[in-house]
């Protein structure tokens, strides 16, 4: 089947950038992809003052005469400018971010600046330096005109509106100290990979990936090949595309390239202090094992008949046929599986609407906001993120202290972590319980649940499909369909595949990132320390040079010798290497669970021929509108 979005078929990854719905400005300048080195790079940074100095040493001389500076217009008056307003000639030097296009054939390539403009970044002596210096100054002192412009308009307004501008302009200010200072440091003769320049300054690219990020990064990958860079609010993003390229993050050490610089700020509000990111990566690694302990095969053949269970107690309220929330309704029965199983009986049985909403509010801080804004900022999300986080705590420390001192031992996730030490013989204490059972359930309930909607809306539009993954239950489990055991789940091989190549075509995570600390090459480029290095499982799933009809639900591909399958990080939607997802198999026990239950149960249909498309809003890509027709099937 032809992947489709609402309808019509998702951008494939040879589109045009710049063309109509690109992620790429059309019409804007691009840059070589030979290697010009970004903003944020060491000195040798192509920008937009290395251009305006850096034209022939006669225009250095002589200056043109700036005008006198006009005052700032009240907001409201001010004329909107064009959205497509032209930029200046590559050469001309005003605006031009991209010198060294305009030369001959070995010049200004494989990341080396061309002679012009090697001399006017600081070669040629110290006037270069200093107009260089005067220009950053100059763009400072603008910056900060604008910026107390805007702090006094917001002051008559409410004090978030002035918390938020103020912190705005402080994160510009930074920005901007930040970049003049890295165009004095490193060397010229390093290769850097090719930078997508925009002409927004500090939001970069933000506005076009966020809209758009699949359809940005195929058309990068087309026209820079697997490794470039750009820069989104501030920080300078490189992402590696391909298996090749991708190994670098996947089997680099954590002291390279570093987790906890990008997730902390996310993850340690919603799972607490001392537990995953919040702690050294030796520290997290411990607390993964003594996870991955109570994740076995002998947990799982018991979580299979109670996720059958609260799967047929939860779906009585549906009824005969109707059209129902699929993605609404497979999150709210997820967490109560997942909380059965990895948490246990005690605090599945005090789930409850108000807890529920706990657990909602807990989620809400799995944001973009909460990932790029400082998290003491008085946003409504936050509030509500922090006052869930303190009361779920306060009702598992109970459990957790009523379990301490019971004399029965119970065969579940937390009785694992209560059992648990550390390599020196140190006990987990509460609030590290407490906190590594928070972050189990819901670094789990995203995927679970956005993978488990996915997979219905797939095999709905494909009812060939369907009906074989109900005659397959009946094949495996028997006509009379008794309840489901773990040796049958590993059976159902169509289901499986169906699962994988949903995780293909919608991997839940749609970026993995790392800090760069320390210098690091692939692909012949330099990437410098403070880069956030990415790899896209999304793009790397979808590549026509790995998949044969890469945008097509296709199971039985896997059936088959597939061009991917030599390729160690074509497929990941797990992630790969030391930061491998440890709940991968309790993901496949819980998922082929559910929708084994559910195809003995209903049968399944797109209204009008609807198929979902992606929210690009949300950290986790969930479907849009994903409600879906079902209808009881006959005894």
């Amino acid at each position: 089947m032809r992947e489709e979005a609402g309808g019509a078929a998702l951008p494939r990854s040879g589109a045009a950038p710049g063309g109509r719905g690109s992620g790429l400005r059309p019409g804007a300048a691009m840059p070589s992809p030979a290697g010009e080195a970004p903003r944020g790079h060491p000195a040798g940074a192509r920008t937009r003052e290395a251009s305006a100095g850096g034209q022939s040493a006669a225009r250095a001389r002589r200056p043109a005469p700036r005008p006198p500076a006009r005052p700032m217009a009240p907001l409201a008056a001010r004329p909107t400018p064009s959205p497509r307003r032209a930029r200046p000639p590559v050469g001309s030097g005003a605006g031009n971010r991209h010198i060294g296009r305009d030369q001959p054939s070995g010049e200004g390539r494989g990341g080396d600046r061309p002679r012009s403009a090697a001399r006017a970044g600081g070669r040629a002596g110290g006037g270069s330096t200093a107009r260089r210096m005067a220009v950053g100054a100059e763009g400072t002192l603008s910056l900060m005109e604008v910026g107390g412009s805007l702090l006094e308009r917001v002051a008559v307004g409410n004090p978030l509106s002035l918390v938020l501008a103020a912190s705005a302009f402080a994160l510009s200010l930074g920005y901007l100290f930040q970049l003049g200072y890295r165009r004095h440091v490193g060397s010229e003769q390093k290769k850097y990979p090719p930078y997508i320049s925009s002409s927004i300054p500090f939001l970069g690219h933000a506005i076009a990936f966020g809209k758009s990020p699949i359809e940005f990064l195929e058309n990068a990958y087309d026209r820079y090949g697997p490794v470039f860079s750009f820069t989104m609010v501030g920080k300078t993003f490189t992402y590696l595309l391909g298996s090749d390229a991708a190994a670098l993050l996947f089997n680099s050490k954590n002291e390279d390239l570093n987790a906890e610089d990008v997730y902390s700020r996310l993850t340690t509000p919603v799972f607490g202090k001392g537990v995953a990111y919040d702690v050294p990566n030796t520290v997290f690694l411990e607390q993964k094992k003594m996870l991955k302990t109570g994740l076995n095969i002998a947990q799982f053949k018991q979580h299979v008949s109670v996720i059958e269970e609260e799967t047929k107690e939860y779906f009585k309220a549906w009824g005969e046929s109707g059209e129902k929330n699929l993605f609404e309704a497979l999150s709210e029965l997820i967490i109560l599986t997942a909380s059965h199983c990895l948490h246990g009986k005690e605090i599945r049985s005090l789930l409850n609407e108000k807890v529920a909403q706990l657990y909602a509010d807990l989620d809400g801080g799995f944001t973009h906001a909460a990932w790029l804004l400082p998290g003491w900022l008085p946003l409504p999300s936050f509030r509500r993120r922090d006052r869930a986080h303190k009361e779920i705590k306060n009702i598992f420390y109970k459990v957790i202290q009523k379990r301490r001192k019971s004399d029965e031992k119970e065969q579940d996730m937390l009785q694992t972590l209560l059992d648990a030490s550390y390599k020196d013989g140190r006990l987990l204490t509460d609030d590290e319980i407490a906190g590594m059972l928070i972050g189990l359930l819901l670094a789990g309930q995203h995927t679970s649940s956005t993978t488990s909607a996915w997979l219905g809306f797939f095999i709905a539009r494909d009812k060939s499909i369907q009906d074989q993954c109900y005659a397959e239950q009946k094949a495996v489990c028997g006509d009379d369909l008794p309840p489901l055991t773990y040796d049958q789940l590993k059976d159902l091989s169509l289901l499986d595949r169906c699962l994988k190549e949903t995780l293909r075509l919608r991997p839940p995570i749609m970026t993995m990132m790392r800090m760069a600390r320390t210098p690091q090459t692939v692909a012949g480029y330099n990437i410098p320390p403070g880069h956030q290095v990415c790899v896209s499982p999304t793009v790397n799933h979808r590549l026509r040079d790995s998949w044969k009809d890469a945008l097509d639900f296709k199971p039985d591909r896997y059936l088959q010798d597939n061009p991917a399958a030599g390729e160690k990080f074509a497929y990941v939607p797990f992630g790969a290497g030391r930061h491998r997802c440890i709940g991968e198999n309790f993901a496949y026990v819980q998922i082929k669970t559910i929708w084994s239950t559910l195809l003995r149960l209903y049968e399944f249909d797109l209204i009008n021929d609807y198929f979902p498309t992606i929210n690009y809003t949300t950290m986790i890509h969930t479907p849009n509108n994903p409600i879906i027709r079902y209808k009881r099937r006959s005894l």
